[in-house]
């Protein structure tokens, strides 16, 4: 018994953590900007700047493959960024488009212009709140010139190349016109592409197109009435049309990883054990099996007695809900948990190996084949290899669970 308070204690720790996290997010911005509730409209975010494309179209593959998934929607919060990742967002959402029949809708946040525009033009349908930022269709390029101060310090850079223009583009000196033509090329060429693809994906002419793409933008209420986007809405609008499109009705559950996680070199990810107000005491308690006297209204709770018997995910939930106190609903709750039960899951099937700082190390660990018995005849039987997960606590963490050990 004492084994599984410890085991389940592990795992409601780390959901405190990530429930604290999220009630932080929602007491700042209001809602979460990218949160799972549940599980089959699959909500993909782009933020920032797109400097690649590589962690969307890992995550479309990934909601691609599993089959609970009946839609997408693409929450886009960008002012834009590379052309060619901006492009390659497009691509990978054109050809879903053409290989799957599963509806795609883009909603656009405070800002989703240029390239953020970029890639929500292959879906079904685009939203954005009245006063989001789109538009900007147009392609720049900035290329300083550092020549005169150079030469202010006396630096002097000489050259050798193997062609005419391999020294493009340099910051020791202005183009040459030829230079200038080269890249005036290539940026026609990149604008061409995406007129091209705005014309291709929205109800009008190239002409049209033309006429807008001249690098201004739009708030969402005038790109509605230019025919860039469909409609206005918030998030929640948008969640309601890719339900009704896929056939789930007006409020279709969403399914999203809650936790963004940079890799490193080494495969690994690392979350800060920051819980905020959760903090030690909320820890121990739960370890302990009472509730937190750290709730959020600073009341204090009173005890509850030790988990008894096998803890469903269900038991789980509720344990969040009663810890961490006003301000989500027993829907979110479930929702955190399943968004960090799949992050470590699926973290785990990648073979990554998960450092959570100040309570341990989930990583997999590879069992090698061995011979066993048959419980039920008693015959001898080769087991393979095959890959197990395990969590090894840290000195803290296990100084939580054993104070005298």
């Amino acid at each position: 018994m004492k084994r599984r308070t410890g085991i389940f204690g592990i795992v409601l720790i780390l959901i405190l953590f990530a429930s604290g996290a999220y009630v932080a997010l929602r007491l700042m911005l209001g809602s979460p900007p990218s949160i799972a509730v549940g599980g089959r409209i699959a909500v993909i975010p782009i933020t920032g700047v797109i400097e690649s494309e590589r962690q969307f179209v890992s995550r479309l593959d990934r909601y691609s493959d599993d089959g609970s998934v009946r839609g997408f929607l693409i929450e886009i919060r960008s002012p834009g960024g590379g052309a060619a990742a901006s492009q390659a967002i497009y691509e990978a959402l054109r050809k879903l488009r053409a290989d799957d029949d599963r509806p795609v809708v883009a909603w656009i946040g405070a800002v989703g212009a240029s390239g953020g525009y970029y890639a929500a033009l292959p879906a079904d349908s685009i939203l954005a709140l009245p006063s989001s930022i789109t538009g900007s269709i147009g392609v720049i390029m900035k290329l300083p010139n550092a020549g005169e101060l150079l030469r202010r310090w006396g630096v002097e850079i000489e050259v050798i190349k193997s062609g005419e223009n391999k020294e493009l583009g340099s910051s020791a000196r202005p183009l040459t016109e030829g230079e200038r033509a080269v890249l005036q090329t290539l940026i026609d060429d990149t604008y061409r592409q995406f007129v091209d693809a705005v014309a291709e994906s929205r109800p009008l002419s190239r002409d049209s197109v033309t006429v807008l793409a001249d690098g201004r933008v739009f708030s969402g209420e005038r790109a509605v009435g230019a025919g860039l986007i469909d409609a206005t809405g918030t998030l929640e609008d948008a969640l309601a049309v890719a339900g009704r499109m896929a056939g789930l009705g007006d409020t279709p559950e969403r399914f999203a990883r809650w936790i963004d996680h940079p890799r490193s070199g080494s495969g690994s990810w690392t979350v800060e054990a920051r819980g905020g107000w959760t903090g030690w005491e909320c820890r121990s308690a739960a370890l302990r099996g009472c509730r937190p006297t750290c709730a959020t209204n600073g009341s204090e709770r009173a005890p509850q007695e030790t988990w008894e018997g096998r803890m469903t995910k269900a038991d789980l939930v509720e344990q969040v809900y009663e810890a961490i106190g006003p301000g989500v609903t027993k829907k979110d709750c479930g929702a955190v948990v399943d968004a960090f039960l799949n992050a470590v899951k699926q973290a785990l099937a990648d073979g990554d190996h998960i450092e959570i700082r100040g309570f341990g190390t989930f990583k997999v660990r590879e069992r090698r084949p061995r011979l066993a018995r048959n419980p039920r005849t008693g015959a001898s039987v080769r087991v393979p290899a095959r890959l197990v997960p395990v969590f090894k606590p840290s000195r803290l963490f296990k100084a939580e669970i054993e104070p005298d050990s």
